[in-house]
């Protein structure tokens, strides 16, 4: 979640840099993310956007016929159903772009609410035949710094154990 990337962005930004380096700038096809936040606001969008290097503003973004030939496209949405909506997004992505990495990265200050939500979407992606090689990794906000960094260089260079909830 966006607020939650500002939040850890302050307590361990050197690993949102690594996510930056790994996640945007060597991506060479049209690779889609879905960004949510309960708490967006423009602080939020703005710190976001000069934490990535990218820009997420209306004054920046292509036409639709601009952005069928672009590697970036974006899409806002309101939801109440984040888990169906999480859920749907990797699958609805994965099918119009089969060859999308095959991790996921969930993060949340509430432990109980992301094992579950974790322990839901593992069952969800392993009953789909297309979306079981998805890797699914859970931070909780309250781990250290450390640990944060670890678990994401272990789970993006290839972890043992990727479909933990840390």
């Amino acid at each position: 979640e966006i607020h939650l990337a500002i939040h850890f962005g302050s307590s361990f930004r050197e690993e949102f840099l690594l996510l930056k380096d790994v996640l945007f700038s060597k991506i060479n096809a049209t690779i889609p993310m879905a960004f949510m936040t309960a708490t967006c606001s423009t602080f939020i969008e703005t710190s976001i956007e000069k934490m990535f290097g990218i820009e997420f503003s209306t004054s920046h973004w292509p036409s639709p016929s601009e952005m069928m030939h672009r590697s970036v496209g974006i899409h806002v949405s309101y939801t109440t159903r984040a888990f169906q909506d999480v859920g749907k997004t990797i699958k609805d992505n994965l099918a119009v772009h089969p060859t999308l990495p095959n991790k996921v990265i969930v993060y949340s200050n509430r432990r109980v609410r992301i094992w579950n939500f974790a322990e839901k979407l593992e069952k969800l992606l392993d009953g789909d035949e297309n979306c079981k090689k998805i890797d699914v990794l859970t931070l909780v906000g309250t781990i250290t710094k450390e640990e944060k960094a670890a678990y994401i260089r272990m789970f993006v260079n290839g972890s043992s154990n990727p479909n933990s909830t840390l």
